[in-house]
């Protein structure tokens, strides 16, 4: 899927434009998500420096091997040279906010993966749900599965089975679309609590910078337009004249 959708497919469509909406508003650093590859690219043809995240569960890890191929056709339509060792993916920086123990003693990370603590601060537009609370005094597990894996038929169901009767706090997100009511009956004193919330805030602006990532639970919404559905968001120095001129 990487090499087919995410660089194959998504990432050759979005290149062209990605790079004049970089050249357009200066950008200064390219931040791409870790399954987003046309940022780096992009990055490289322009000479930016450039960083990845890990947005998933095993994407702190190194696969600039197995990236290397993919990755060679879409340097060559950006005009760059090989790149055999596949150092382009990860080469100034690759933040992660997952544990480097969760993918075991034997994991390998690029020697530029930085791990940070992840920390959730309260928003002024979403207030905490009333029920949290009322946990028992013991650890609580988030079950959540992204945009995409959360129609996975049964493996709600599995994760539930297997918690069900730990003495843990087991709080199951489902995901858009999906009714908590085909979890069945949940045991008393309801230790699981089938819940989705959405998380409101705001963001700081960044000043010349281009965010790039990859939304494969939205395909279909852009089948129209033949192309897939990539969300770029950019500053402009237009824009950052108008906040300095206090214009809004």
């Amino acid at each position: 899927m990487i090499a087919s959708l995410f660089i194959g497919a998504a990432a050759r469509r979005m290149l062209p434009e990605l790079i004049g909406v970089a050249r357009q508003c200066s950008a200064d650093l390219i931040v791409r998500e870790s399954l987003e590859f046309a940022g780096c690219v992009a990055a490289e043809a322009l000479g930016l420096p450039h960083a990845s995240v890990a947005a998933a569960a095993d994407s702190a890890l190194d696969r600039r091997r197995d990236l290397a191929g993919p990755l060679t056709r879409l340097r060559q339509q950006a005009g760059l040279p090989a790149d055999p060792d596949g150092d382009m993916a990860y080469r100034y920086l690759h933040l992660c906010f997952i544990p480097p123990s969760f993918d075991g003693p034997g994991a390998r990370f690029p020697p530029t993966a930085r791990f940070f603590a992840h920390h959730s601060t309260p928003t002024p537009y979403q207030d905490l749900p009333p029920w949290l609370d009322q946990l028992a005094g013991r650890p609580t597990v988030l079950v959540s599965m992204g945009t995409v894996f959360h129609r996975t038929p049964g493996l709600h169901e599995t994760i539930l089975a297997a918690l069900r009767d730990e003495p843990v706090n087991l709080l199951i997100a489902p995901g858009s679309g999906q009714d908590p009511a085909r979890l069945g009956p949940l045991p008393p004193p309801h230790p699981v609590q089938a819940a989705c919330a959405r998380v409101g805030g705001r963001t700081r602006p960044v000043r010349r910078g281009l965010f790039c990532y990859s939304r494969l639970g939205r395909l279909a919404s852009n089948t129209e337009r033949k192309r897939l559905y990539i969300n770029v968001y950019w500053i402009s120095r237009q824009r950052q004249r108008q906040e300095e001129d206090g214009v809004t």
